[in-house]
């Protein structure tokens, strides 16, 4: 039988010699060709994780900076409300200082008045 074989593998390279050799010289040509576009491919993929990774660094130094601004902004602001705050406390006080002065003030001159007026010396 393999007498047989081997002549029927012999008729088929004679009939289909050239083509087989056309097919098989195309097929290395594609797969080189595949293996070319698998290179190119990787590469195009490494490029965009290289700029992937550097815009995330990026982002996160932005971020970072963002966040610095942010309490660097919060702790101006309470500086500023507790200054406002003790302004205003001082100013409250010196109102409350000032009625109580302008209290006393009348009722020593009310004082001074009932004192300056003697009974029966009523001028009318």
């Amino acid at each position: 039988m393999s007498d047989k074989s081997t002549n029927v593998d012999q008729i088929r390279d004679l009939i289909f010699g050239d083509q087989m050799a056309s097919y098989d010289e195309n097929m290395a040509k594609m797969q080189s060709q595949i293996d070319d576009l698998r290179g190119e491919i990787k590469q195009f993929f490494s490029g965009i994780e290289k700029s992937l990774s550097a815009l995330q660094e990026e982002r996160s130094k932005a971020l970072t900076a963002l966040q610095e601004a942010l309490k660097e902004t919060e702790n101006r602001f309470n500086d500023r409300l507790q200054s406002t705050e003790s302004n205003l406390r001082e100013m409250i006080s010196d109102t409350q200082d000032a009625s109580a002065d302008r209290q006393g003030l009348a009722d020593a001159l009310i004082a001074l008045g009932n004192s300056l007026k003697t009974p029966g010396q009523e001028s009318t």
